[in-house]
C-alpha cells in the first residue's frame, strides 16, 4: 500500500508569507536541493556528527545519559563521561517502563517499533510530504541531536504544534501504552522538556543555532528553502 503523502507547497508557501523565504522555489529547484539532501548532504552530515558523537546512535544505552541540552548547546565533551552526575529514567523506571527501556536497546527491535508508528521511516525523505500525524510520532520516539528541522515543517499545518505539545504531555505523563513505548524509546533525560521549549521557540521563530558538527542548510528547513529560491 502506498504511503500517504501531503502537498508541500503550502507548507512552504507558509514560510513565504512570512517573509522568511524570497519567493516560492520552483519543482526544479526543489527537487534539487531534495536529491542533494536525501541522497548527498544530509546522511553525510548526519554520519559525520555520528562519528564525532558515537554516544548519539543508541539511544537507550548507558553511554547516552546526557541530557538533550548538553547535547544540544555544546555537543559531546571529548574525554569526558558525565553519565552518572545527573538522573537517569533508566535507573528512576520501575517494572514494565524499565523493561522497555532495556528492551530497545536492541536496536532491531526500536527500529521495528519506529517504522510501527512511523512508516515513514525507511523511506529517504526531507519530511516536506509526510503528514503530520508521522512527524509527531518520529518526533516523540526517536531522539534528536537537533530536532529544528522537523518542528519547522510542522508549524505551517493548523493545530500541528498542538497536537506536538499534547503528545509531549502524553509522553511525559506516560499513562497508556502508546507514551510509555514512546518515552522508553527515546529515554534521554530532558529530551522531551527539550522539544516543549522548541515548540514555543518555533512558534515565535526564534530558531536556535545548528549544533557543531552538522550543515545549518540541512538543519533549519528555512535555509533549506532559501537555498531552493536562489536556484529558482
Amino acid at each position: 500500500m502506498a504511503l500517504q503523502r501531503v502537498d508541500p507547497r503550502p507548507r512552504i508557501e507558509f514560510y513565504v508569507r512570512q517573509g522568511l523565504v524570497p519567493r516560492m522555489p520552483s519543482e526544479q529547484a526543489l527537487a534539487e536541493v531534495a536529491r542533494r539532501n536525501t541522497m548527498a548532504a544530509g546522511p553525510v552530515e548526519r554520519i559525520r556528527y555520528y562519528v564525532r558523537n558515537p554516544r548519539e546512535i543508541f539511544p537507550g544505552g548507558k553511554p547516552v545519559l546526557q541530557s538533550n541540552a548538553e547535547v544540544y548547546e555544546q555537543g559531546t565533551r571529548a574525554g569526558r563521561d558525565v553519565a552518572d552526575e545527573r538522573p537517569s529514567p533508566e535507573r528512576d523506571a520501575r517494572g514494565i517502563d524499565r523493561l522497555l527501556i532495556h528492551a530497545f536497546k536492541f536496536s532491531p527491535l526500536r527500529f521495528g517499533a519506529q517504522t510501527l508508528y512511523n512508516p515513514w521511516n525507511v523511506v529517504p525523505t526531507t519530511g516536506l510530504e509526510i503528514p503530520a500525524k508521522y512527524l509527531i510520532a518520529h518526533l516523540l520516539h526517536t531522539p534528536h541531536p537537533t530536532a529544528l528541522w522537523d518542528v519547522q515543517v510542522l508549524h505551517p499545518d493548523p493545530g500541528a504544534l498542538d497536537d506536538l505539545e499534547r503528545g509531549i504531555e502524553a509522553c511525559a505523563a506516560g499513562r497508556w501504552v502508546r507514551w510509555r513505548l514512546f518515552r522508553a524509546m527515546a529515554p534521554r533525560p530532558g529530551y522531551f522538556e527539550y522539544l516543549a521549549s522548541l515548540v514555543q521557540r518555533v512558534r515565535r521563530f526564534d530558531y536556535p543555532e545548528t549544533p557543531a558538527g552538522l550543515d545549518p542548510t540541512y538543519d533549519n528547513l528555512v535555509l533549506y528553502l532559501n537555498a531552493a529560491a536562489e536556484l529558482t
